[in-house]
């Protein structure tokens, strides 16, 4: 056969398959998508709310409108409207379909309609792969809103939102989503009035999210990271009369990450600032360490997704209700905490371990810190509002340091509570930093080694009740300063060292 033929051939073969292959396309774009919006239905009511979905699919390419509300945010109706272009071959290389993606919102304000003009306020360009998973770009462009008079003096600066998103999926797992995995930043947030201005810069997040139960639309787990690079607040308005210190905070990180092992998973918190300026006085670095170990994963997604239901629920019924009975108020509320109490004492069963790592804050007069580990061995539920049952079970202990002078700085009352426990070996001191360690045991707390004499509290607790308020009012007199009060105390408290 000659090679004019062999090319007549091939034509008509690709003028014949293409249109095959492109609807083909279509249908696993559409078979994903129709999975998409079934899987709404597992959501808890609040998330989101479908008042129309329209899908008109061609052979080479579908349009898709989806107009929608965000209960939770708002009733304002939004519609996403999406060209898509089937394959094989696509703006995005060869995939199954790339969509353009392009958001209106009802009833935007003239000044965002003007400052956006023929951009739309949110869009994405989605390529769509054979296996079910898809790859989108998104993007939000920047808007500098600026004050229109008297009556409008906010002045408003987003500097732009873009990110990407993998989406993992295939037919085996019904078109279900398997992993989340999206990386974004935000350059600049910046409010200002007459009274305040409020700037965030730097705005960083990405997440690596796995599914962990296939009848679970709602619980994923691994790693989400976000940081901040700044964030400023200043003020014009007096509180009380005077002015109000500027706040400045930086290099800010909020890292999450929830592993698995076995039937089991382990949430891990890592947070803190480099920098937190209020006025004059400085407090970072600052850190915020928390993990909770040994959690059984499936009572953990229960509880998980009930949380999220009671952060997404509307409670104006329940404060209808409360108007017509207090008592039906109250029952309803009951019914509520209930929910949540079953998944939490079936953690406990589980004896978890929890462990605040790390509080750690730096004062003028140097770092504070505080670390405490807990567990509850052989906790049974039916025991939960039975304390004196369950507090010989937890086994805890934890461990604090401060700086000497900071507690210098206190009233005389808690100077003088802090000198009686150095004095009975509760607190000890070494180059300036006050220490402690504490343990609880079958029910009994040390510190230090020291079974705590729980008298010692209620003797100061008393005594500043009952405590002649012409002796404090005297002591304040004589310095004009919290803290300064009688000087035999502050000596004592010194010569204690």
């Amino acid at each position: 056969m000659k090679t004019p033929a062999r090319l007549v051939i091939a034509a008509a073969i690709a003028v014949v398959v293409y249109p095959i292959a492109s609807w083909y396309s279509g249908k696993v774009v559409e078979d994903v998508i129709a999975q998409q919006f079934a899987s709404l239905d597992t959501l808890p009511p609040g998330i989101i709310e479908v008042v129309e979905h329209k899908f008109e699919r061609r052979f080479f390419s579908s349009t898709q409108t989806v107009t929608f509300t965000l209960p939770f945010i708002s009733e304002r109706k939004l519609t996403l409207r999406s060209e898509i272009s089937h394959g094989p071959f696509t703006s995005g290389g060869f995939a199954a379909a790339a969509s353009d993606d392009k958001l209106a919102v009802e009833s935007l304000s003239p000044k965002i309609v003007a400052a956006l003009g023929d951009k739309a306020l949110f869009e994405s360009h989605t390529v769509y792969g054979f296996s079910g998973g898809a790859r989108i770009a998104f993007a939000s462009p920047a808007l500098d809103l600026k004050p229109k008079g008297p009556e409008d003096s906010a002045h408003v600066v987003w500097g732009g939102l873009t990110g990407i998103m993998d989406v993992f999926a295939s037919m085996t797992s019904g078109w279900k989503p398997t992993r989340y995995l999206y990386v974004g930043n935000l350059p600049k947030l910046r409010l200002e009035d007459e009274d305040f201005l409020i700037e965030l810069n730097g705005l960083a997040f990405e997440s690596d999210q796995k599914r962990v139960f296939d009848d679970d639309d709602l619980f994923f787990a691994g790693p989400q990271k976000l940081s901040v690079a700044g964030f400023i607040a200043k003020f014009n308005k007096k509180e009380e009369g005077k002015p109000q210190p500027p706040i400045d905070i930086q290099q800010v990180k909020y890292d999450t990450n929830t592993s698995l092992n076995g039937d089991f998973a382990s949430v891990v918190v890592r947070s803190g600032a480099e920098t937190i300026k209020v006025g004059e006085n400085s407090y970072g670095p600052a850190h915020y360490d928390i993990s909770l170990n040994h959690l059984h994963t499936r009572t953990l997604a229960e509880l998980s997704n009930i949380l999220l239901k009671f952060q997404l629920m509307n409670f104006a019924s329940l404060d209808d209700l409360s108007e017509e009975s207090e008592d039906q108020a109250a029952q309803a509320m009951v019914a509520l905490a209930m929910t949540i109490t079953q998944p939490l004492f079936e953690l406990l069963e589980q004896a978890p371990d929890i462990s605040l790592d790390r509080i750690s804050f730096t004062t003028p007069q140097g770092e504070a810190s505080l670390s405490l580990r807990a567990t509850v061995k052989d906790f049974k539920a039916q025991e939960a509002f039975n304390p004196a049952a369950w507090l010989p079970k937890i086994d805890a202990s934890g461990e604090i340091a401060a700086p000497l002078a900071l507690l210098e700085s206190l009233d005389d009352a808690q100077k003088m509570r802090i000198e009686d426990m150095r004095a009975q070996g509760y607190l000890t001191e070494e180059n300036g930093i006050v220490k402690a360690t504490t343990e609880f045991r079958e029910g009994q707390l040390t510190v230090n080694g020291k079974a705590f004499d729980t008298s010692l509290s209620a003797h100061h607790d008393a005594e500043e009740e009952t405590g002649p308020d012409t002796d404090k009012a005297a002591s304040k007199a004589k310095t004009g300063t919290k803290g300064a009060g009688r000087p035999e105390i502050n000596q004592r408290f010194r010569s204690a060292k």
